[in-house]
């Protein structure tokens, strides 16, 4: 297991293939896990025991959201109720009819890492819907609370959540592990976003890939298959 530093000047964090990093949030330092998922455990479908699943990890909470056939389990997953917007009927209805080899989640990569005292997650995904043809990720934002996982949003995350949203999963980690790698345009963004003290620092991230152009744009973020 690897470790060391990294600064995320607005939010910190860590890495998994699996990998774990040290970061920092302002002034503390948090260890982070980024988790690249694989062929052997990336994809999630309906189960028969959908209503009695505990929660008890990320992969859980995102398999309870996708495929709940009702409003009462689906709020449950909300760590502040109100957060949790009303679905129509006839949402859950296609829930319960859709054939579980055309509809299921592909899980894309994890970061976990601890905010005043409790463990967080960002888990990103991709939801294939058969009556769908494209499709783009998605992240969710959890917390884990008495040993269970549920749906909680942080104010001000925009710069960090824009990063592992858009950017490729072997991408990520690199940047993280901010090592020399086999190409110039990676070592060279690696180079530009550390701090004085060798962290990443996800502002300076945030600037110079919101001037990405066209190529930047095709080498580092994802399309709709994380290629």
């Amino acid at each position: 297991m690897l470790r060391s530093n990294i600064l995320f000047c607005l939010f910190y964090l860590m890495s998994n293939v699996i990998y774990s990093q040290g970061v920092i949030e302002y002034d503390k330092e948090y260890y982070v896990d980024f988790h690249i998922y694989d062929s052997t455990n990336n994809i999630l479908k309906k189960s028969l025991n959908e209503s009695t699943k505990k929660n008890s990890t990320p992969e859980e909470l995102v398999s309870s959201y996708f495929f709940a056939t009702d409003s009462i389990s689906l709020k449950k997953l909300y760590f502040i109720k109100s957060d949790y917007i009303p679905k129509k009927q006839k949402h859950f209805d296609a829930i319960k009819q859709m054939d579980n080899d055309k509809n299921y989640v592909t899980l894309l990569h994890k970061f976990v890492y601890e905010h005043d005292g409790s463990q967080m997650c960002y888990i990103n995904y991709i939801f294939k819907y058969e009556n769908i043809d494209f499709t783009m990720p998605t992240n969710m934002s959890c917390i884990k609370k008495d040993d269970q996982w549920y749906i909680y949003q942080i104010g001000n995350q925009i710069r960090i959540n824009d990063f592992l949203w858009t950017f490729k999963s072997c991408k990520i980690f690199e940047i993280i592990n901010g090592l020399e790698v086999y190409n110039s345009k990676m070592n060279d963004l690696i180079k530009a976003t550390r701090s004085n003290d060798n962290f990443l620092d996800v502002n300076k991230l945030y600037l110079l890939s919101s001037k990405f152009n066209e190529d930047d744009l095709e080498f580092f973020t994802m399309k709709k298959d994380n290629s």
